[in-house]
């Protein structure tokens, strides 16, 4: 439960669910239309109502929690997978040779080729040839491809037709052009003006996916989460050192033309819960706000118009990757509960 002061710009009161499993646990979660699905490593799939998050049923399985549809949550361990509609009636069932990605309504299987299924059916939508490498998903439209044991080559293939759009030697460029060190692949996020913002601890990059041009470049130390980006802003929490292992804490807003700074905060300026380390995961987009959680308790969320603090709270619960549905957020907690976020008097 909550401890420690709140910003009062908003209020958020909490409802917690019976417990799942017995703590500490990773639980995985998704949220359709009318139920919210949870699964453990105890692997047991329990439904919750939406609305009250009482239980309505559980289910002994093999499987985990994937993500899904509104209508349908997808399951998977190794190489089984199946999906299930809300009242849990398996929709299909399939062994796949390799890792499948899901993707909205889509599943992609990069096997002989890249094979694309219906997730609802398991149904061959298409195949196409493709390069040998590892996929990363950036859209419903758009996949990029990375060699398998190193970065380059880099190619980024249209999905529905397969058409190669462009491949380049990135991680060469980024260390003739940028001085960045190519070890590793940066992780990418598209948004809706076809450019993606990639971040290597050190570096974060923008890019153009239509071309693959590197258009700007920054320093910044970045945890390695994926960065979020909305209507042409990338929102990123840094803890850049201002003295030799003394992290500062802040939210810096990036326009993803240009990298120009839209908004730097100081985080420690809001008290004691950002003067210590954290370590953030991937924020959680909301209408108005983005959601920050920590490997320390810590839930931060800020407006997404200029980047301030409106509330925060620990929570010896450790609520991560919250998911924002219907104006709540639904966030499961290592402590083996799920809790279910709502604004008072305001529109997240």
């Amino acid at each position: 439960m909550p401890s420690g002061a709140s910003v009062p710009c908003m209020k958020m009161r909490v409802t917690v669910s019976p417990r799942i499993a017995r703590g500490p646990v990773v639980l995985n979660l998704h949220v359709t239309a009318n139920a919210v699905f949870v699964g453990n490593h105890e692997k047991v799939v329990v439904n919750l109502d939406k609305a009250t998050l009482k239980e309505v049923w559980r289910r002994k399985t093999k499987l985990l929690v994937r993500g899904g549809l509104p209508d349908v949550v997808f399951l998977g361990n190794y190489h089984t997978f199946e999906a299930w509609n809300e009242g849990g009636e398996v929709l299909w069932h399939r062994d796949f040779p390799q890792k499948v990605y899901s993707h909205g309504e889509r599943l992609y299987l990069h096997e002989l080729g890249m094979q694309v299924l219906d997730l609802r059916t398991a149904a061959l939508l298409h195949r196409f040839d493709s390069p040998d490498g590892s996929p990363g998903l950036l859209t419903r439209d758009l996949m990029m491809l990375t060699h398998r044991t190193a970065v380059d080559p880099v190619y980024l293939i249209d999905l529905r037709d397969g058409r190669i759009l462009w491949e380049k030697r990135l991680a060469a460029e980024l260390h003739e052009r940028h001085g960045i060190d190519p070890s590793g692949f940066l992780v990418g996020v598209e948004d809706a003006h076809d450019r993606a913002v990639l971040v290597r601890r050190e570096h974060v990059v923008g890019m153009s996916l239509r071309s693959g041009e590197l258009l700007w470049s920054t320093a910044l130390h970045v945890p390695y989460y994926v960065p979020q980006v909305k209507d042409g802003r990338a929102y990123v929490w840094t803890m850049a050192p201002v003295d030799p292992g003394v992290p500062t804490n802040r939210l810096i807003v990036l326009d993803t033309a240009t990298g120009r700074v839209v908004a730097d905060r100081a985080l420690e300026s809001y008290g004691d819960a950002f003067r210590m380390r954290h370590e953030p995961r991937r924020g959680t987009l909301c209408q108005d706000h983005i959601v920050f959680t920590t490997d320390s308790g810590l839930m931060a969320v800020f407006r997404l118009s200029d980047g301030e603090l409106v509330w925060h709270e620990f929570y010896e619960s450790g609520p991560r990757y919250p998911i924002f549905d219907d104006g709540r957020l639904y966030a499961c907690c290592t402590d083996g509960t799920v809790a279910m976020f709502e604004p008072d008097g305001a529109r997240l």
